[in-house]
């Protein structure tokens, strides 16, 4: 006999399924099959309107304008994960997504990020970028010989993890134990699907509360953001703060630059044409990777005041869902937006890292390692190519390859 949640679950589900039967377009989009792309239903909401009604009480947008407009706005605020299911008061697991400045809204973002903001300094950047070629080249090492390789598990994964274990102060030993941190939650950042998922993102998130723990207080003199935050803000970072802002930093810097790097590396192997058309402008390229394969499809906000959007009245407490992915091919911004093209100028205007006082803190630090390995990698692998079709990741908020098998024809 199933369980109470199970029925739960499986009641919600067919409430979907009728509400995307009648032609609920947030319905579709919270049934779209995890790995599935989107596009075709972001562009039928954007066509809708500016923002979009669901039967499910949430509003969506996928115009460029709107979704810039609730970013940037004080009258909307983040909004916690809520997938844990475990009690916030539980001293043995801290939520590394919610309790992390990355859900938090002022005062307490703007505390928690000013902390954190000295660490991504351009001096501080360029100190970690200094090793990316190196690391990168690292990881090529291992290819040497081989015929063949998946490129997400052999480059896009190792080259961020290890920047992140620079950043961090944290042993490049412990790499495999964060690349499965990063998997696990990558695949139930939209919501666990079964009570053994919810089981094994909580035993993960458990799992990172004991290391950072360990780690802030035996490494309190070594290099890097969690020692560095944990000698000098014991008076205004308490250790949960110090906690859910490692491990928010860390899989941050894991999730979204792995599928960057993967979907740009899938993109010039699916069509090689287009690195003749870079001509070696990588950053052109990652710009448009980010624009037309945005690595994060949407976040949401809600409304902390009765407000006006475009146009239109949005009630307190009303949850928006910017589908960033579905604002990066607004064609009133981007001409022929379906398109990849490498010398678009205005690539850049993308949403992807967002905007307002939530923007990505590590947007630099992203393009700069994704420039690195895809100028390395195609330095000495000019003639790769897919040797099978890319396995997408199971997730409708994360767009990029889980696999990417290619064939290694270079010298």
């Amino acid at each position: 006999m199933p369980s109470d949640s199970a029925l739960a679950l499986l009641t919600d589900r067919m409430r979907l399924l009728g509400d995307d039967l009648r032609g609920d377009l947030g319905a579709r989009i919270l049934r779209l099959r995890p790995g599935a792309d989107g596009w075709r239903t972001y562009a039928a909401v954007r066509a809708r309107g500016p923002l979009v009604r669901s039967r499910r009480g949430l509003l969506f947008t996928a115009t460029w304008t709107t979704a810039n407009a609730v970013l940037r706005s004080d009258d909307f605020r983040a909004v916690p994960t809520m997938i844990s299911g475990r009690d916030p008061a539980d001293e043995g697991f801290v939520h590394p997504l919610d309790e992390a400045f990355f859900s938090l809204n002022p005062p307490r973002h703007t505390e928690l990020r000013s902390m954190v903001t000295p660490w991504f300094s351009r001096n501080q950047l360029k100190r970690i970028t200094e090793h990316l070629d190196e690391d990168t080249d690292t990881c090529l090492r291992t290819l040497a010989g081989r015929r063949s390789a998946d490129l997400v598990s052999a480059l896009a994964e190792p080259v961020p993890v290890n920047t992140v274990c620079r950043l961090l102060g944290l042993p490049h030993g412990d790499m495999p134990l964060f690349i499965r941190w990063g998997r696990t939650i990558a695949a139930v950042l939209d919501g666990p699907r079964s009570r053994v998922e919810l089981h094994r993102m909580n035993q993960v998130y458990a799992e990172m509360t004991r290391y950072f723990r360990g780690h802030a207080s035996a490494q309190r003199q070594a290099e890097g953001i969690v020692a560095g935050l944990a000698e000098g803000c014991p008076r205004l970072l308490s250790e949960r703060d110090l906690i859910a802002t490692s491990g928010m930093l860390l899989l941050a810097g894991f999730v979204t630059t792995v599928n960057l790097i993967g979907n740009a590396l899938h993109t010039l192997l699916q069509a090689p044409g287009y690195r003749a058309e870079a001509a070696g402008d990588w950053a052109a390229v990652v710009e448009e990777t980010l624009r037309h394969s945005s690595p994060v499809k949407y976040v949401v906000r809600r409304a902390c005041r009765d407000t006006d959007v475009e146009g239109h009245t949005v009630a307190a407490g009303t949850p928006v869902v910017v589908l960033l992915a579905g604002a990066n091919r607004d064609p009133s911004v981007f001409g022929r937006p379906d398109e990849f093209d490498v010398r678009r100028r205005d690539a850049s205007r993308h949403l992807t890292f967002g905007a307002g006082i939530h923007y990505c803190l590590g947007a630099s630090l992203a393009r700069a390692e994704a420039q690195t390995v895809l100028r390395r990698f195609f330095e000495r692998y000019p003639g790769a190519t897919l040797a099978a079709d890319a396995t997408p990741r199971q997730s409708r908020v994360l767009h990029g390859p889980a696999r990417l098998p290619v064939r290694l024809t270079g010298p």
